[in-house]
């Protein structure tokens, strides 16, 4: 039997978007596996049907198997990848997405992100990304704008500093398993931050986010905050009954911020688990 088609990806270079969309082939069988995915409609490319997921939830949804290309050759290009700036290239996502639906995924039924990132784990192989596989946005500008704008970038400046190469999971179990948890955790939580604009928006996903991980931080220097993102963001997990069903950046956010709750105190526990359990159970 011949071998299927890799997954149809295009990423437009123009103009600029702040969520930064990859467009997938409607018809292509991983979208209908994974309907529970917050999938748009898209113009047709080249009479091909599309439909979108903004970056940070195809990041959070397909990219755990993920792992970095270490060599020498590779890692300079790894370098000005974090969080912010994190975009890879069309060819890289229909290596990604075509692994995950070529490993079974249309043998069973995925209903939510917990029961994606097992079935991965457990099917798909490692995906090696390379220094050709980024399509970089630009870095955070920490001298731009006004006194305002300058000052919310400044307070993001800590995920800035945290590379992929650190945020990459390289020792213990989740190394040969899920190299990218903490990447695709923090990407997928932070939202539209494609542009300088999206990042210093007060009421954007970035900035809640980053208040709650400086806040709950045990360190307050930005560098040292980078450094501890790996182990915080790791400790950060609730158990799986109440973990986001979802992709999206709202659900993500609020996955992170009740995980640091959840380990505070004892009350802090039992309230967090009325509030998920309240929040789950439309599902």
């Amino acid at each position: 039997m011949a071998a299927a088609a890799p997954v149809v990806i295009h990423i437009p270079a123009v103009p600029a978007n702040p969520a930064s969309p990859i467009h997938v082939d409607a018809n292509d069988p991983v979208v209908g596996s994974l309907a529970f995915l917050e999938w748009q409609p898209s113009a047709p490319i080249g009479g091909t049907p599309m439909v979108t997921l903004t970056n940070s939830e195809a990041v959070a949804a397909f990219s755990i198997k993920c792992k970095l290309d270490r060599s020498p050759a590779a890692m300079p290009a790894h370098g000005p990848i974090n969080p912010l700036t994190m975009k890879m290239t069309a060819a890289a996502w229909s290596r990604i997405l075509t692994a995950i639906r070529d490993s079974g995924l249309n043998l069973r039924t995925v209903g939510n992100r917990e029961e994606l990132h097992a079935y991965i784990r457990d099917n798909v192989p490692i995906i090696t990304i390379g220094a050709a596989d980024w399509a970089a946005a630009p870095p955070l500008n920490l001298a731009g704008g006004n006194a305002a704008a300058r000052a919310a970038a400044g307070r993001i400046r800590f995920i800035g500093l945290a590379s992929v190469a650190t945020l990459e999971i390289q020792t213990g179990p989740l190394a040969t398993i899920a190299p990218w948890t903490v990447i695709s955790k923090l990407v997928g939580a932070i939202g539209a931050v494609g542009t300088q604009a999206a990042r210093v928006d007060e009421m954007s996903q970035v900035q809640s986010v980053g208040e709650v991980l400086r806040t709950n931080s045990r360190v307050t220097t930005d560098p040292a905050m980078a450094k501890n993102l790996r182990s915080d963001l790791t400790l950060a997990t609730l158990p799986k009954a109440l973990r986001a069903h979802g992709a999206s950046p709202p659900e993500l956010s609020e996955e992170i911020s009740g995980a640091i709750e959840y380990k505070q105190s004892e009350a802090s526990r039992k309230a967090i688990e009325q509030k998920r359990l309240h929040c789950l159970s439309p599902w």
